[in-house]
């Protein structure tokens, strides 16, 4: 589960540091701050994870956000000093608790496979961080090095172009082990690239040239007589990316008792420099094992985040029926008459129970003409949604957001993926200035309304996103915390701050106390500067 995520050096945001992703999360600053940026930073990876790519990163679409292209969403200081774009994540192991699906993972290697029998949740790493740092050229956005930091290791994969031979190193030290490592794009719902060796044997992997490397390492150090590999895989087995206690087993229990005594005769330390070559490669392996977790994990992250951009569609008068089967509202709200022509009568009922509760009136769709209508139903009768106020068509699609958000049930066909999967239902709605044209007791219905939905959802775990200027969200929320209704803990405060020369944005976190007070509150931020 990823909770923390930095960004360095797109548009104004030079170095956010690691923003913590809490149930909700509230962007606020002046325009122009920065804290849109970040908030469409999701839906950039959303609308690039299922298309199918020459490179990285798919920079626009009409359907969700328009960044431009990499020269145009460079940080203008990161561009003169030569610096590039980089996202980075903390991903932490979910609770046990959590629904799992069963996982199937091909791997060509017997020296890795016993070890996925039992699934791969003895692998979760409980505190992983990863940095992707992106580079462009004639050909797009493409992936320049990965860094994954775990425990007391860190591991590089670089690469000097799109097309250049990988560099690999591990803490600090070069993995000298093949010049045939090359990224391959063109790869299909995934976030990163996958590394291809290009040799005539189509069995060739980097886990298999790694692995072949260690096995000789051992040989050339043990009896010639050494002809079971399976004593070799004992030892690899028993590295945890501890470098002490391995060599500790190394000298006492080691599998292959010739190989033990050439550590002992050649008094092995933690620094010489045979048993660093050797720990480097098996954490270098277990290192290339995350990279289908982090894969995964993003993809799971960004394919489930929900877009609401800040201008929604006007409402019209009639609705030329399309007949599509729609399953979530779009950013615009433009489907939103097929969307709820799309609902059981189950579903129906409770879109209006929901709507009723919220704003005190039901939406239903009618048939006109040829055509369909949005009907607003209140007590006081039946009325088209282009004759009500401005508000109601910029509010809808949020609360139905917010209604599809509580009401959705994952279907788990088709969820099973060659590659580490970890089945955690979550949604992610990252919403935009959800006041806009909204009357202040409307404002702080909202605010109860994402509330309502981080905690009373039993069937999704939602994570809400909202960027607002609303000071009435706020004092609603801080009510609530101070109520009992809502924990502090389940609340944070980012606010994006332009510096001195109006170039690149401050982002400082901010947290609630019980009583629903903000610490360190930047005092008159709601105030004119006059």
């Amino acid at each position: 589960m990823i909770k923390f995520i930095r960004i360095e050096n797109l548009r104004s945001l030079k170095d956010t540091g690691f923003v913590e992703l809490r149930p909700l999360t509230l962007l606020l600053g002046a325009n122009s701050s920065g804290k849109s940026t970040f908030l469409r930073s999701f839906p950039l990876f959303t609308q690039s994870v299922n298309k199918k790519l020459r490179g990285a990163l798919s920079w626009f679409d009409d359907s969700l956000v328009d960044f431009g292209d990499y020269e145009t969403a460079i940080n203008n200081q990161a561009k003169k000093d030569g610096e590039k774009i980089r996202f980075s994540y903390k991903i932490s192991a979910i609770n046990d608790d959590i629904d799992r699906i069963p996982f199937y993972y091909r791997h060509i290697d017997i020296y890795r496979h016993e070890m996925y029998e039992n699934g791969f949740n003895s692998l979760i790493p409980s505190d992983l961080t990863v940095s992707i740092t992106y580079d462009n050229d004639s050909n797009g956005t493409y992936v320049q090095s990965l860094r994954i930091e775990y425990e007391n290791s860190t591991c590089e994969i670089l690469s000097d172009k799109r097309e250049s031979v990988l560099r690999f190193v591990l803490n600090g030290e070069s993995i000298d082990i093949t010049r045939n490592a090359f990224w391959r794009y063109s790869s299909y719902h995934a976030i990163l690239p996958n590394i291809e060796i290009k040799s005539k044997d189509e069995k060739e992997s980097i886990y298999s040239i790694v692995i072949r490397d260690i096995e000789s390492f051992i040989k050339e150090r043990s009896d010639k007589r050494l002809k079971k590999s399976d004593k070799i895989i004992a030892i690899t087995r028993k590295y945890a990316l501890d470098n002490q206690n391995f060599l500790e087993y190394l000298k006492t229990k080691c599998a292959i008792d010739s190989f033990g005594k050439y550590i002992k005769r050649n008094n092995w330390n933690e620094d010489t420099p045979e048993i660093v070559s050797l720990c480097n490669k098996l954490a270098f392996v277990t290192m290339l094992d995350f990279i289908p977790i982090i894969n995964s994990q993003l993809i799971t992250f960004y394919e489930k985040c929900s877009y609401i951009a800040p201008t929604r569609a006007e409402a019209s008068r009639y609705y030329r029926t399309q007949g599509l089967q729609v399953d979530d509202i779009d950013p615009y709200g433009r489907n939103l008459q097929e969307f709820i022509a799309s609902l059981s009568s189950a579903q129906l009922r409770s879109y209006k129970e929901y709507t009723q509760n919220l704003l005190g009136i039901q939406v239903i769709t009618k048939n006109e003409t040829g055509h369909k209508s949005i009907k607003l139903v209140s007590p006081n009768g039946e009325f088209n949604i282009a004759d009500v106020g401005f508000g109601y068509s910029q509010i809808l699609p949020i609360v139905t957001k917010l209604w599809y958000i509580s009401n959705k049930r994952e279907d788990r066909r088709g969820e099973f993926r060659y590659v580490y999967y970890e089945y955690f239902r979550e949604l992610i709605a990252l919403i935009e200035q959800p006041e806009l044209h909204l009357h202040p007791a409307y404002q702080a219905k909202i605010a109860d309304a994402f509330i309502k939905v981080i905690k009373e959802n039993k069937e999704v775990s939602a994570r809400l996103l909202i960027e607002t200027h609303s000071e009435t969200i706020i004092n609603r929320i801080g009510r609530r915390i101070r109520e009992g209704s809502l924990s502090s803990k389940d609340v944070i405060v980012v606010i994006f701050n332009k510096d001195i020369k109006q170039s690149n944005t401050k982002v400082t976190t901010h947290t609630f106390n019980e009583k629903g007070q903000l610490d360190n509150w930047p005092l008159g931020f709601f105030d004119p500067e006059d």
